[in-house]
């Protein structure tokens, strides 16, 4: 039925009311069925929604209802508020006091809940599951959506992809003045006339969403949405074009090139972020070396490297040290001194997020181990043995971030659009329909939008959004740019 529908209004409200008396299955926990609930649960409005859109139920062809209206009870005891206190009547029978308009027992309008929370007869309010809960004159229970409460629903629904809202009923919200008999005196058969002309065609052209956005002041607000179609599909033949081009002016040489320089960037990259003060958030370092307390020196020139602090005891030990920072690896014969350090990464989610952010380095191109900072001297005497002395004396920073050079993966346009070349033309193709006013545009344009992908669509395509790395992101150039104009070109329009 769904995809023979253009929409569907879900009536979400009277999810309980005085019928529920005597009924063990409409109220979880409440047997007897008579336990206060509301009418508009939150909970028990998504799961009904939950339900339709698993049976197949596109979101964006529902319209959800909320309501201007309470549902009232007489409470059985008075001070009794939770959810397993009881209302009193028979299924057909409600003991809740009438309104004065509604003239009803159960059912009472929003106006007439304002008229009550003005009079002061509030026993108490307060907001639960998703709904306005009023208590008054001590025993009369309401659950209800105030104006506000209503707004947030229809925020909520529309993150989700619904279609929108829909009230019943408006003449319930306020009390306005007049007798409500009409002051015209049309016949009964009246029928107002329409004029099919009242639109003016939309024979604009447009190439770009900044041409559209130029021009909105002075195209009419229901050409909008045409125009923007119009120039996304001229974007797109010409980002096309631009592909083709490329593609064919030996395009898999210059990439090789451009892959090569990029993954020789990563390891420089990674030192640059290293030797900037940013290492001293993220990482702790300490060195495992020979120390000589300056209480056991036996020789002058001790005292001038000597350790001195509390506890102190000769010998080989891990001591906590600031992490150095250098960017190059040190020459042989260099002033300079690096420690034997160890990197303690403390805090990662920041780390990834710092380098990726400032290089784009994401973390599977990133290992830890040695890094080889300088060569001491001497070695170069020591023969087959030679390794074996630089590992001793040779100055190393330890887990340290290196590149993972087998794990960098460059993305590569190609095999981005390469996979999806026809299906952009045939979005082109589908947007053209806008040349031709005897098209049935909106239907086509909304599948394009989402009716009929339904609600497993919109979370494979919102997946693959989040998948998304900051590089990739970089190479769309204008794209942020162009969903904000497409945002601000669609304030104006009027959707009724």
């Amino acid at each position: 039925m769904a995809m023979s529908l253009d929409y569907i209004v879900f009536m979400t409200y009277d999810l309980h009311g005085q019928w529920d008396y005597g009924n063990k299955w409409t109220s979880p926990g409440c047997p007897t069925g008579n336990c206060l609930r509301s009418h508009v649960n939150m909970t028990e409005t998504k799961d009904a929604l939950v339900m339709i859109t698993k049976a197949g139920v596109p979101s964006n062809k529902v319209v959800v209802g909320v309501a201007s209206y309470g549902r009232s009870f007489k409470m059985a005891e008075a001070g009794c508020y939770g959810p397993l206190c009881k209302f009193t009547g028979t299924p057909r029978i409600s003991h809740a006091a009438k309104g004065r308009c509604t003239d009803t027992s159960g059912y009472i309008a929003n106006a007439e809940i304002e008229e009550i929370l003005a009079s002061g007869k509030v026993t108490k309010q307060w907001r639960e599951a998703g709904s306005n809960i009023l208590v008054y004159d001590d025993t009369e229970w309401v659950a209800y959506m105030d104006d506000k409460l209503k707004d947030i629903r229809t925020q909520f629904y529309l993150m989700n992809n619904f279609a929108g809202t829909t009230d019943w009923a408006v003449d319930l919200q306020k009390f306005l003045p007049g007798d409500g008999i009409p002051d015209d005196d049309f016949e009964d058969e009246y029928e107002p006339y329409i004029d099919p002309d009242f639109y003016s065609d939309c024979s604009g052209k447009y190439s770009t969403l900044g041409d559209v956005e130029k021009h909105l002041t002075t195209m009419p607000t229901h050409c909008t949405e045409k125009y923007i179609a119009q120039a996304e599909s001229a974007m797109i033949k010409e980002a096309l074009t631009k592909h083709l081009e490329l593609l064919q002016d030996d395009y898999d040489s210059k990439f090789k090139t451009y892959e090569r320089f990029v993954k020789q960037q990563v390891p420089v990259q990674i030192n640059n972020f290293m030797a900037s003060d940013k290492v001293h958030q993220y990482f702790k370092c300490s060195e495992y070396k020979k120390v000589i307390c300056c209480s056991d020196c036996t020789y002058a020139t001790c005292l001038e490297t000597c350790a001195n602090f509390a506890g102190c005891k000769s010998g080989y030990q891990t001591l906590d040290i600031k992490c150095p920072q250098q960017k190059d690896e040190l020459e042989m014969i260099s002033m300079e001194t690096t420690p034997n350090a160890t990197f303690h990464l403390e805090d990662e989610e920041g780390f990834w997020k710092e380098i990726g952010s400032q290089y784009g380095i994401e973390e599977a191109w990133v290992a830890f181990g040695r890094r080889h900072m300088r060569t001491a001297n001497g070695c170069q005497y020591a023969g087959k043995a030679i390794h074996e002395c630089q590992n001793q004396n040779d100055r190393w920073w330890y887990n340290y971030p290196i590149a993972a050079d087998d794990k960098i993966k460059v993305y590569n346009p190609k095999k981005i659009f390469g996979d999806s070349t026809d299906t952009i033309a045939s979005l082109a193709e589908n947007l053209d329909i806008i040349k031709d006013p005897s098209n049935a545009f909106m239907a086509a344009f909304g599948y394009v939008l989402g009716a009929g992908v339904g609600r497993s669509g919109f979370r494979d395509a919102a997946n693959s959004r989040r998948a998304v790395r900051p590089r990739e992101l970089a190479a769309v150039g204008s794209l942020k740019t162009d969903l904000q104009r497409i945002q601000v070109s669609r304030k104006n329009i009027c959707y009724l």
